[in-house]
């Protein structure tokens, strides 16, 4: 499906980003000058808005479509990454920090990615489906982290100092978040089915309770 290719190629390049940042961004931060309470501040802040964005785009996508959502992503990723290339102010990334951890319910395993894949796959083919996400993920996650071990090489070949070797690296995150957004433009995606005014709809599926309460379980163990 030339939809489904389109999303892994735009969800691949979301988690290049995502990994190269998960490896260097606390060292970034360290070497800029931020000590560790500072940093687990900011860690703190992505969070609590990844708490409250998980649930409000799965709702929201539910009624309103998916790719608002992951168009809107890319463009909040791409403007973290643009506030973590040119400042170092406090105030600022912990902003980036909030709006970046937003537009991450576009990357992968996330409401609005999972939904479209499942809309777009059939019940016999959807397990394969998603296992190729997640080996294309892995792989783009391998290059995002190797990307991460250069800011020694760029110093040497630039002649920078360390922090410009990590903000080099942020203008190219800057890169592909806007081209995993314009990746998602020409998917078409089926307007979702709005409830009647005559039918009360509950946040959660009344019948996946039980499932929900015990991944929730699993993944708090795992978050914690």
């Amino acid at each position: 499906d030339r939809d489904l290719r389109l999303l892994i190629a735009s969800v691949a390049t979301r988690r290049v980003v995502m990994a190269c940042l998960q490896v260097m961004r606390n060292l970034y931060l360290y070497s800029i000058g931020f000590d560790l309470v500072a940093i687990g501040l900011l860690a703190t802040i992505a969070m609590v808005v990844g708490a409250v964005r998980s649930g409000a785009i799965g709702i929201l996508s539910d009624r309103y479509g998916r790719k608002p959502f992951i168009i809107v992503g890319g463009i909040l990723s791409a403007v973290r990454l643009f506030i973590y290339a040119t400042s170092v102010d406090f105030t600022l990334l912990a902003i980036a920090q909030g709006v970046g951890a937003f537009g991450e319910g576009a990357g992968a395993g996330q409401p609005s990615v999972s939904g479209i894949i499942a809309d777009k796959s059939t019940q016999s083919d959807r397990t394969k489906i998603f296992s190729v996400f997640a080996f294309t993920n892995a792989l783009a996650a391998m290059v995002g982290s190797l990307i991460a071990s250069t800011p020694k090489t760029i110093q040497m070949l630039w002649l920078v100092s360390e922090t410009q070797s990590y903000q080099s690296l942020f203008w190219v995150g800057v890169f592909f978040s806007i081209l995993s957004f314009l990746l998602v433009i020409p998917v078409n995606e089926d307007t979702p089915n709005k409830p009647s005014s005559r039918t009360s709809r509950s946040l959660l599926p009344t019948k996946s309770l039980p499932i929900i309460y015990r991944f929730s379980f699993v993944r708090a163990v795992g978050g914690f």
